[in-house]
């Protein structure tokens, strides 16, 4: 999905207001609500915690290739979100804002 959002961000980048962005939206919008409703929260609980690093110290290389993982992740999507922002035209503003509450949450979980 991190790469989907990043293609539609560079794709809608250049949109002016107005023109149909509901694709972007439905992405943005799929990928933050199963984030923030378990999705990478869930693996990072199970796999970024304290106890599972120290019963599989042989894993330490993968733990960090996945924590930088879920970094790329959340900073792409509030990428996705700030391009989002500024081409979604006023009837998109309150699901807009909405995201946005949801992505702040992701992010603030996901660097716990």
């Amino acid at each position: 999905k991190t790469n989907e959002v990043a293609d539609m961000a560079k794709k809608y980048e250049g949109c002016t207001e107005g023109e149909n962005v509901l694709p972007f939206t439905m992405i943005l919008k799929g990928t933050i609500d199963a984030a923030v409703n378990g999705g990478i929260l869930l693996y990072k609980r199970a796999f970024l915690s304290d106890d599972y690093s120290s019963e599989n110290p042989g894993d330490k290389y993968k733990i960090n290739k996945f924590a930088d993982i879920v970094s790329t992740y959340v900073a792409t999507l509030e990428k996705g979100l700030i391009v989002h922002g500024k081409v979604c035209g006023a009837a998109l503003s309150p699901l807009q804002l909405s995201l946005e509450e949801q992505l702040k949450e992701l992010r603030e979980r996901s660097l716990m």
